[in-house]
């Protein structure tokens, strides 16, 4: 079995995990992360569970401030992550990145309805804030993706304009990125009009409805949560970080469950199924399933700190401890035989 799980299981899928699209999305979504990290602090200390908090902050003018802060770090995480994935997959490549994210961002605010209902009327000029968070993210994945795999494409084939030596390199960057950036913003605004007369929408919009609502119904649900800790622990099982491979396919579809939940916070009601809440977040996996690492495995290096046999396994456990606490498993998992 174990033979059978080594040659024909794990190469496949260590195969799709390295893809370059797959490293992007991976690693380019955690350039969200210090925003989302930093704004949750200002929505906590906004929505304290104190009434005479949030009744100081009113009267010194914090509320709206703190609000503020927070509506434009985490809840823009979609912008960031359309940026980080086009940059990640460029410098991947070995090329200048931040071209690369520049029309990545151009394209993800293309797509998006260009003005908002207010008074029953259209207004236009204006950013829809509702696509800056969850709802945008998996366009963001795709965006990004395409606008990466494009842009690369023209500098490996060497179709870019080359500035004499002597031109500073700033502006060699920006015209290498020239004809890239023509050609994938030309061809975007011919996808754009082929999704608006064709199905009278945006591209963002038919995103969401195709691609990015079905697959958190399809993963919202205890069978979604079942299968995600089982893939988890069953490629730590053969020395795979699972954590970080699992969470690079299903982080942006978590992520976007976390700001619809939020989003149903802020607008008043309360957050329940009935209402469109989602029950499989982030938080979900790292109050319950992860509290203490891959596998909640504090009570087993407790253990082994007392009563292992094996001096190497006990001196393993009183090191993995602080780790443990702060739900950070790799010492033990990487180091402690599975047989045992």
């Amino acid at each position: 079995m174990s033979e059978f799980i080594n040659d024909k299981v794990i190469p496949p899928v260590m195969s799709f995990i390295n893809t370059k699209p797959m490293q992007a999305l991976k690693d380019g979504l955690l350039y969200s992360m210090p925003l989302m990290i930093v704004g949750s602090v200002f929505l906590l200390l906004q929505q304290f569970p104190i009434a005479a908090v949030g009744e100081f902050l009113t009267s010194v003018g914090l509320y709206d401030i703190f609000t503020t802060t927070y509506a434009n770090t985490f809840n823009i995480m979609s912008l960031i992550a359309a940026m980080g994935i086009a940059y990640t997959y460029a410098k991947n490549e070995g090329f200048e990145g931040m071209p690369a994210a520049v029309i990545s961002l151009s394209v993800w605010l293309m797509s998006q309805p260009q003005s908002v209902m207010f008074n029953e009327e259209a207004v236009g000029g204006v950013v829809d804030r509702t696509w800056l968070a969850g709802q945008g993210m998996v366009g963001a994945l795709v965006f990004g993706v395409i606008v990466g795999i494009i842009y690369c494409w023209f500098l490996k084939k060497d179709i870019t304009i080359k500035m004499p030596a002597g031109v500073p390199q700033g502006v060699a960057n920006a015209f290498t990125a020239l004809i890239p950036a023509a050609a994938i913003i030309v061809g975007w605004t011919a996808i754009i009009y082929i999704v608006d007369i064709t199905m009278h929408t945006t591209v963002m919009q038919w995103v969401y409805a195709m691609i990015q609502a079905p697959l958190q119904g399809l993963t919202d649900n205890l069978g979604g949560v079942i299968a995600h800790q089982f893939l988890v622990t069953f490629l730590w099982w053969f020395g795979i970080h699972g954590a970080t491979i699992v969470g690079g396919v299903m982080g942006g579809i978590l992520t976007a469950n976390v700001s619809d939940n939020q989003a149903i916070l802020d607008s008043g009601r309360e957050l329940t199924v009935a209402n469109g809440g989602h029950i499989f977040t982030s938080q979900l996996i790292d109050q319950f399933c992860t509290v203490t690492g891959s596998g909640l495995t504090l009570g087993l290096v407790v253990y082994l700190c007392f009563f292992a046999k094996s001096e190497q396994l006990r001196s393993i456990a009183v090191n993995s401890v602080s780790g443990q606490v702060s739900s950070i498993s790799t010492n033990r998992s990487y180091s402690v035989p599975r047989s045992y």
